[in-house]
């Protein structure tokens, strides 16, 4: 007892020193351990842990630690690895056919194996029609039956009814979720995933149509609040379950006594989950969010505000304990604009490209970069990006800030300030319409009512008016799904691989979808569609670049950077990589020498 008192005493004098600076965290511990908690700042509640109807950024990254998929996806070389399933799949020939094996040691909390009917019950979920999972639905248009082996419960069939490239991707990420516990009446047990599919079609094409009782009946149910919320109702076969959930102030995430996978010998970077617990404290604010780091109170965060990420950088009492990073992030950031504003009552002076387009030259694009992002950040002319790799269209240029070209552009095309009020306007079908838009925008992100701002006076400048309409985060996305809006400043975070574009750019995204700009183009959503079945990557690349240049030319959105991110990760971690894609590292992964845990 002695000696292990002693050896701490001297390991606490060695690590700090008389002024609190961190001297050392170095350590001779090569094998990870589990142990220790990591603490994580994000901005805002997830909309919660339902595994299929929920669909932000923060929920499906949250989601990760509870729920697993039947293939993990390595995120440095973006390549898929085996989680749920022995191997990869096999396909056939036309692609129509995906066969995976499951592992035979996964089991749920109960004891009960992870067999294909936990899988075939899965898709069956996203396939009932009155299941609120619409957008992650529309990924599935191409997936036909499923079929479990009568011989192997463990093996199990996709059948398409076309070909799509990104099958296998699609099918292997969605989180697998146990048919005892969140169909314990067996409603969904006498329909196949093809009967499902035929009542979603019918629904479509007559929205009276019937439907099942015990399929209604079940998603009543599953559509409970509960299930994303409740912790009792959160289950999954991953390393962690939903502790505690303090609205706008924390979520705690604790690994599991009995996972499945600590019994497992060979353990793979899937596999791997270290922290006994972790943490996401909810911080709005980005000065409360410096405090928080140099105060130690958060062990990692991205998405720094970028003169704060720059003054920490300065920090000796924070580059002590912190690593920084400034990779480029897997994200864009776009003015989004209403294209349809007739049909949902809305300024429509924005259904016209000349408008849109002065929009775009009165937009600063390389200043937002400059004084906002303090350098941070590079431009960009579309939703692919140079990193995206080939698929990107180099032979786009961006459109420069030129507010006179602005000017005379909107002049050439009628509008004029008619009643001397300093804004221009215009009769269109009848009716005198201005140049006067609403400008929705989250009231806690400085750096955005930054942008708006100067967005603003360059628009002041030639005659249009732009009111900041100040909402909660949550509120902005009611109003987007409902197409509710002028313009608003987004971000999206693009896949490292294998794009889709159908959820954003395809018109039958609009309505369920996150097509929430309302953009619709025959020729783009042909583009798509080809894009989605087209297996030869020579041929896809070219699809894609005609789509680019198509957008490029229709002007939907004012399309503004690729941040570089901004991310700190605490010294006494292993495994603290920073990584482009959302959000910025894998804390699961961090580990804590045995002299250098902080907490537990």
């Amino acid at each position: 007892m002695k000696l292990r008192l002693g050896f701490g005493l001297i390991g606490l004098i060695f690590l700090i020193g008389c002024n609190g600076n961190v001297q050392n965290y170095e350590s001779s511990q090569k094998e990870p351990q589990i142990g220790d908690w990591v603490v994580l700042q994000i901005s805002n509640d997830p909309q919660g842990f339902h595994p299929t109807n929920t669909n932000d950024a923060t929920s499906q990254e949250l989601q990760k630690y509870v729920y697993q998929t039947l293939l993990y996806q390595n995120l440095k070389d973006f390549q898929l690895y085996p989680m749920l399933a022995k191997s990869l799949p096999e396909v056939s020939n036309d692609g129509l056919s995906i066969t995976f094996e499951l592992r035979n040691d996964a089991f749920w909390d109960n004891g009960q194996p992870i067999t294909g009917n936990d899988v075939e019950f899965t898709f069956k979920v996203i396939k009932n029609p009155k299941v609120k999972c619409q957008k992650t639905r529309v990924y599935f248009e191409f997936l036909e039956n499923i079929k479990v082996d009568a011989q192997n419960p463990y093996k199990i069939t996709f059948i398409a009814n076309q070909r799509y490239f990104r099958s296998v991707y699609d099918i292997s990420q969605i989180p697998i979720i146990p048919k005892y516990f969140y169909d314990p009446n067996g409603f969904l047990d006498k329909y196949s995933l093809k009967d499902l599919t035929l009542y979603e079609s019918k629904l479509s094409k007559d929205t009276s149509a019937v439907i099942p009782k015990e399929v209604i009946n079940f998603a009543q149910e599953f559509n409970s609040v509960k299930y994303g919320r409740e912790p009792q109702y959160v289950v999954g076969s991953g390393p962690y379950k939903l502790g505690t959930w303090e609205t706008n102030q924390k979520i705690e995430l604790v690994r599991k006594e009995n996972w499945w996978g600590d019994k497992v010998l060979q353990k793979t970077e899937a596999l791997e989950a270290y922290p006994q617990k972790i943490i996401f404290k909810i911080i709005k604010d980005p000065t409360a969010v410096v405090a928080s780091i140099k105060n130690q109170e958060i062990d990692a965060a991205s998405g720094i505000v970028s003169k704060n990420f720059i003054q920490l950088k300065q920090d000796p009492e924070v580059t002590g304990h912190y690593y920084t990073y400034n990779p480029a992030s897997s994200v864009y950031s776009f003015i989004g604009i209403n294209n349809q504003p007739k049909i949902y009552n809305r300024n429509l002076a924005l259904a016209d490209r000349n408008v849109r387009l002065a929009l775009a030259y009165l937009t600063n694009v390389d200043l937002i970069i400059d004084k906002v992002a303090q350098g941070m950040a590079q431009r960009i002319v579309g939703p692919i990006l140079k990193s995206n790799g080939n698929i990107y269209n180099d032979t786009l240029k961006f459109i420069p800030f030129d507010p006179d070209f602005a000017a005379n552009l909107l002049k050439e095309n009628g509008w004029k300030d008619s009643n001397n009020n300093g804004i221009l306007d215009k009769t269109v079908d009848g009716k005198l319409v201005e140049l006067s838009f609403e400008f929705l925008l989250d009231e806690t992100n400085e750096e955005r009512k930054n942008i708006v701002t100067m967005f603003k006076e360059n628009a002041k400048s030639v005659g249009i008016e732009i009111k900041m309409v100040n909402m909660e985060f949550k509120k902005i996305i009611e109003q987007l799904s409902l197409h509710q809006f002028d313009l608003f400043y987004g971000a999206w975070t693009t896949p490292p691989a294998l794009q889709d574009l159908k959820q954003l750019w395809h018109s039958e995204s609009i309505n369920g979808g996150t097509n929430f700009i309302a953009y619709s183009n025959k020729e783009v959503d042909k583009l798509i569609d080809q894009i989605r079945s087209e297996l030869d990557d020579n041929k896809r690349i070219d699809l894609y670049k005609k789509f680019q240049a198509i957008l490029y030319k229709d002007v939907p959105c004012i399309f503004l950077t690729q941040p570089l991110d901004r991310i700190v990760i605490h010294k006494r971690f292993r495994n603290a990589e920073a990584l482009s894609t959302r959000p910025g590292f894998q804390p699961i992964r961090f580990w804590t020498p045995k002299e250098l845990i902080k907490y537990n």
